[in-house]
Protein backbone atom coordinates (compact mmCIF):
# COMPACT_ATOMS: atom_id res chain seq x y z
CA UNK A 1 0.00 0.00 0.00
CA UNK A 2 1.44 3.31 -0.88
CA UNK A 3 1.63 6.26 1.60
CA UNK A 4 -1.07 8.30 -0.62
CA UNK A 5 -3.31 4.87 -0.79
CA UNK A 6 -2.63 4.49 3.29
CA UNK A 7 -3.85 8.32 3.54
CA UNK A 8 -7.01 8.20 1.88
CA UNK A 9 -7.69 4.58 3.50
CA UNK A 10 -7.43 5.79 6.77
CA UNK A 11 -8.95 9.61 6.55
CA UNK A 12 -12.01 7.46 5.21
CA UNK A 13 -12.49 5.00 8.80
CA UNK A 14 -15.31 7.10 10.53
CA UNK A 15 -15.28 5.57 13.77
CA UNK A 16 -12.10 6.29 14.41
CA UNK A 17 -12.41 10.11 14.09
CA UNK A 18 -12.41 11.56 17.87
CA UNK A 19 -12.11 7.73 19.55
CA UNK A 20 -10.19 7.34 22.50
CA UNK A 21 -11.56 3.78 22.43
CA UNK A 22 -12.84 1.35 19.46
CA UNK A 23 -14.09 -1.99 20.35
CA UNK A 24 -16.21 -4.39 17.69
CA UNK A 25 -20.18 -6.11 19.10
CA UNK A 26 -22.18 -8.92 16.83
CA UNK A 27 -23.40 -5.71 14.82
CA UNK A 28 -21.39 -3.04 15.34
CA UNK A 29 -17.96 -0.86 15.70
CA UNK A 30 -18.37 1.47 18.76
CA UNK A 31 -16.15 4.57 18.95
CA UNK A 32 -15.98 5.77 22.63
CA UNK A 33 -15.61 9.21 23.29
CA UNK A 34 -14.55 9.75 26.82
CA UNK A 35 -14.37 13.07 29.20
CA UNK A 36 -14.14 13.36 32.85
CA UNK A 37 -15.42 16.11 34.71
CA UNK A 38 -15.71 17.19 38.16
CA UNK A 39 -19.43 18.18 39.47
CA UNK A 40 -20.46 19.29 42.61
CA UNK A 41 -17.02 17.58 44.24
CA UNK A 42 -17.68 14.12 42.73
CA UNK A 43 -15.88 12.84 39.91
CA UNK A 44 -18.07 11.81 36.62
CA UNK A 45 -16.40 10.00 33.76
CA UNK A 46 -19.00 10.33 30.59
CA UNK A 47 -19.00 8.15 27.57
CA UNK A 48 -20.48 9.41 24.25
CA UNK A 49 -20.88 6.18 22.34
CA UNK A 50 -21.22 6.24 18.38
CA UNK A 51 -22.72 2.44 17.33
CA UNK A 52 -21.31 2.16 13.63
CA UNK A 53 -23.11 -0.66 11.80
CA UNK A 54 -20.32 -3.03 10.40
CA UNK A 55 -19.97 -2.60 6.56
CA UNK A 56 -17.81 -5.22 4.91
CA UNK A 57 -15.01 -1.72 4.80
CA UNK A 58 -15.34 -0.98 8.74
CA UNK A 59 -15.12 -4.33 9.47
CA UNK A 60 -11.85 -4.74 7.19
CA UNK A 61 -10.32 -1.40 8.77
CA UNK A 62 -10.91 -2.52 11.93
CA UNK A 63 -8.82 -5.55 11.13
CA UNK A 64 -5.96 -3.83 9.41
CA UNK A 65 -5.63 -1.12 12.23
CA UNK A 66 -5.92 -3.47 15.22
CA UNK A 67 -4.12 -6.67 13.79
CA UNK A 68 -1.68 -6.15 17.07
CA UNK A 69 -4.01 -7.07 19.22
CA UNK A 70 -3.61 -10.79 20.48
CA UNK A 71 -7.11 -13.03 20.28
CA UNK A 72 -7.87 -12.50 23.81
CA UNK A 73 -8.17 -8.73 23.57
CA UNK A 74 -9.24 -8.86 19.19
CA UNK A 75 -12.67 -7.37 19.62
CA UNK A 76 -11.62 -4.85 22.17
CA UNK A 77 -13.63 -4.01 25.31
CA UNK A 78 -15.34 -0.81 26.54
CA UNK A 79 -14.27 2.05 29.07
CA UNK A 80 -17.05 1.85 31.95
CA UNK A 81 -18.18 5.48 32.65
CA UNK A 82 -20.81 7.01 35.19
CA UNK A 83 -22.43 8.41 32.24
CA UNK A 84 -23.54 7.50 28.38
CA UNK A 85 -25.28 8.66 25.22
CA UNK A 86 -25.48 6.71 22.54
CA UNK A 87 -25.79 7.70 18.69
CA UNK A 88 -26.67 4.75 15.79
CA UNK A 89 -24.88 5.41 12.10
CA UNK A 90 -25.52 2.93 9.62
Amino acid sequence: MTQEEYSSFYDSIDFMEGALNVYRTKNYIVRQELSIENIEGKTVIFSRDTFFKKTQKRNEAFEFIYCFRNADEAEGKRVPATATTRKYVD
